[in-house]
């Protein structure tokens, strides 16, 4: 199957999945890197076919191609159920945007101060795509777009890399919130009597 076709059969699956939970929220196709997107400014829903074929083949359990675009998209329209409180958070948003590209990484990673905001970003995200989730789920229940097992399996698969690149730096937050504290720690005197303590 060409890659022109390929991409055509995945938009019109997307598609499909959105009538079928009555829903009007426009697609369209872009090269992102991230497999299926939701932009809550433009209201739209992207998918990275490319990318998306690859994620599919990184599930440990196995589902079929369709009914994982199918997950995704009620996924991302849960996030587009959510989207006033996507909205609401973009001012924070843009400024953690705009700090980090203040600081690179590797300068932010030696600062808590700087690192937090990295911290901040992980749990915005992170109760974003539980938000999601939680609406997608509702989704499914009434409208039976997919199995429930298939839903828990996506769904797992989805969370754990938001949760392992949170956990990861979770580790350099913690070694530097340790670190700080040890400066705050005042130094213990011991007075010398000349005396040996009993």
């Amino acid at each position: 199957m060409s890659k022109r076709i390929e991409k055509k059969r995945i938009r019109k699956l997307i598609e499909n999945t959105i009538k079928t939970v009555q829903m009007k929220v426009p697609t369209g196709i872009q090269r992102t890197g991230v497999n299926m997107s939701y932009d809550y400014i433009e209201d739209r829903v992207y998918v990275d076919c490319e990318r998306v074929t690859k994620a599919h083949s990184e599930m440990k359990a196995p589902v079929l191609l369709e009914e994982y675009i199918k997950t995704l998209t009620i996924h991302e329209l849960g996030h587009a159920i959510d989207r006033d409180s996507l909205l609401s958070s973009m001012n924070r948003m843009i400024e953690i945007a705009k700090l980090k590209r203040k600081h690179a990484f590797i300068e932010r990673r030696e600062k808590l101060e700087l690192f937090s905001v990295d911290i901040e970003a992980h749990e915005m995200d992170i109760e974003f795509e539980k938000t999601a989730w939680n609406n997608a789920r509702l989704l499914n229940k009434k409208y039976h777009v997919v199995s429930e097992e298939v839903f828990d399996q996506i769904e797992a698969h989805s969370m754990s890399s938001y949760m392992n690149f949170y956990e990861k730096d979770l580790i350099t937050y913690k070694r530097l919130v340790a670190a700080e504290r040890m400066k705050e720690r005042p130094i213990e005197t011991i007075e010398i009597t000349g005396q040996i303590p009993v």
